[in-house]
């Protein structure tokens, strides 16, 4: 699902995924991303059948932002 994420959600300001913060509810100081896939959630089968992004699922998506964060510290630093 990352990479997925990755190579289809353009990058916000802070290079994130816009998919992954999302699934992740992390706060952000933008709505870039948020209204878009509300709306594209609304329109999926998931409300149909009663479906929920889990809160583990939510988790392993605030993990993957962590650590893309992480990644591009430790690249400032090495090529600092």
């Amino acid at each position: 699902m990352a990479r997925y994420a990755f190579l289809t959600s353009p990058p916000g300001v802070d290079g994130l995924s816009l998919l992954l913060v999302w699934i992740a509810e992390r706060g952000r100081y933008t709505d870039i991303g948020r209204k878009r896939y509300d709306r594209l959630y609304k329109q999926s089968v998931g409300p149909e059948y009663e479906k929920v992004i889990t809160q583990h699922t939510r988790y392993l998506a605030n993990q993957v932002c962590d650590n893309h964060i992480q990644e591009v510290m430790l690249q400032f630093i090495t090529f600092s």
